[in-house]
């Protein structure tokens, strides 16, 4: 079920990207106004331990009364499953021990509106801990959403089971790991600044290949043949976390721009070029302004 679901998914984003322009954008995203910027009072960043989150949560919305379910890192492939009254809906997430959390929800049953499905997950930038619950929080530190433990959804005969339980993994785990510091030269970028298109440094492909990021939390983009995109956050000090949704794999001379964002941990600014920086503190590639 999951890898058809990308597969549909995937077609819509693929066929956008190659009309040389811009893909079109994810169905959900994170969150509503602009990403965060620097730490500052109002800031939602609290250190906590992303690995905590991996587990199984019944979710509670303020003054809303549905009950749904969330399992973060689900044991079939890591990913988040969305038990919401209409059925099955998943997607992925990334989380940062800075606090950082965001979720994107891509395919789903077909009872499901992925578009109007979770709209509180949509404003979800950063995640506390507190005692046993989990709380997820918006750019000012407001609460979104409050998990409880010992939830234990279903799939239903069409859908593994373990999309309905958290599984910790070395691969999951590592990817929680707090990144090196930007390199020499290279400043934090601000929210207003990263906003907007850049496209790869030179090079020419059979249609522009470029990255989008939008002041809604979106990002999208094209290696020139296949469209990207799915949701960013941008922390303090230059953390960066992105999800991705599916994506074509049409055969061309790629540019490895568009895949940048969801390898990134760090970006940075460098004499007007966007440094992406990898969980490991090196570069991954720089970008610049259309001219």
């Amino acid at each position: 079920m999951r890898r058809l679901l990308r597969v549909l998914a995937a077609a819509s984003l693929g066929a956008a990207a190659c009309t040389g322009g811009s893909s079109t954008s994810p169905p959900l995203a994170s969150p509503a106004g602009s990403p965060g910027a620097s730490a500052s009072p109002a800031s939602p960043w609290q250190h906590g331990d992303p690995a905590q989150l991996v587990a199984a949560w019944k979710v509670e919305v303020p003054g809303s009364s549905d009950h749904a379910s969330l399992v973060i890192g689900d044991a079939a492939d890591g990913g988040l499953a969305l038990f919401d009254a209409c059925g099955l809906l998943q997607g992925d997430f990334r989380a940062s021990p800075a606090g950082m959390f965001i979720g994107y929800l891509f395919g789903g049953s077909d009872a499901c509106d992925i578009a109007a499905a979770a709209p509180w997950m949509r404003k979800v930038v950063a995640f506390r801990l507190v005692g046993q619950d989990a709380q997820l929080l918006d750019r000012q530190g407001r609460l979104v959403a409050t998990l409880l433990p010992g939830a234990h959804p279903t799939t239903g005969p069409d859908a593994s089971p373990d999309f309905a339980r958290g599984r910790l993994t070395q691969q999951l785990r590592e990817s929680f790991a707090s990144p090196p510091e930007l390199p020499s030269g290279i400043t934090a970028v601000s929210a207003a600044r990263v906003v907007g298109r850049w496209v790869p440094l030179h090079g020419s492909w059979p249609r522009p290949a470029f990255v989008s990021f939008a002041t809604d939390g979106k990002w999208s983009g094209s290696d020139g043949c296949n469209g990207a995109g799915g949701t960013y956050v941008l922390g303090p000090d230059g953390l960066f976390l992105a999800t991705s949704g599916p994506s074509t794999l049409v055969g061309c001379n790629n540019a490895p721009l568009a895949s940048w964002p969801a390898q990134s941990r760090r970006i940075g600014i460098e004499k007007g070029q966007l440094v992406f920086t990898g969980p490991d503190g090196k570069v991954l590639g720089r970008a610049r302004r259309p001219a």
